[in-house]
């Protein structure tokens, strides 16, 4: 008896070592330069999808294609991002609470009142806001290989508070083509990424923002994205700059 006990307990720890890799998330291969994991599916693309409306169903068949794989990353340079986290640091006390709709955000049973903040970086620094816009069209142009994007929007301050679940979506059709996400400030210990489905693979990619890596370029119509994992920490910080190509008309 006792020697069919081992062999039954040695059979399920043999099993539980070959396949703990598989079904454990926190092991998903990792790609160090860009801080991207990737690999297996945590989330169903099937059920993603249809939790879409109609519309955005539509734009992720038929948006057309600018870049190569749809998503990227980048350093902001220094100097702006000192000057951003200076501005947060000064400016945080005039934020004021950000009304999203409840079905595009939403909190858990960790989130306080407010789960959101704007704080108008055009309304109180319109010449850092002009840096921002600049940077945004000249990155997101290098990236496209699209000259003379229109610039279509600056949006943030953005703080996203304790608790926070973003919805899985695509953007605004028209003017949301090609955008960047430039994170200002964030709770080192308590990362908090931005999910995206690979347009080609389908498969679930995670990026996560740090010290090295602050800049999110991607193609906001036709990649569904979001943040469906909750957040643990208590600031995160971005700020968005939305453009589209030269005569754009779909």
């Amino acid at each position: 008896m006792i020697t069919l006990i081992f062999i039954v307990s040695a059979s399920i720890l043999l099993l539980y070592l070959i396949f703990r890799n598989k079904f454990n998330t926190d092991n998903i291969p990792t790609n160090d330069k860009f801080h991207i994991k990737k690999g297996y599916n945590t989330l169903s693309y099937k059920k993603v999808v249809k939790s879409l409306t109609d519309p955005e169903k539509s734009q992720v068949k038929s948006y057309p294609k600018y870049t190569n794989k749809g998503y990227s990353v980048v350093k902001l340079p220094s100097n702006l991002k000192n000057l951003l986290k200076k501005f947060w640091d000064k400016n945080k006390s005039l934020k004021i609470e950000e009304d999203i709709p409840k079905e595009f955000l939403w909190g858990t049973k960790n989130s306080g009142e407010v789960l959101a903040n704007i704080l108008c970086l055009q309304q109180h620094d319109r010449d850092l806001y002009e840096k921002v816009t600049l940077y945004s069209k000249n990155i997101l142009e290098e990236w496209s290989n699209i000259k003379n994007l229109k610039h279509n929007a600056t949006y943030g301050m953005r703080e996203y508070k304790k608790g926070a679940v973003l919805k899985m979506h695509v953007d605004q059709k028209g003017t949301h083509i090609i955008s960047v996400i430039i994170n200002i400030h964030k709770n080192e210990d308590k990362p908090w990424p931005l999910v995206m489905f690979d347009p080609q693979t389908k498969k679930e990619i995670k990026i996560y923002l740090n010290e090295n890596v602050d800049c999110i370029l991607y193609e906001g119509a036709r990649i569904i994205h979001g943040r469906p994992y909750e957040f643990f920490g208590d600031s995160y910080v971005n700020i968005f700059a939305h453009f589209s190509p030269p005569n754009f008309n779909m």
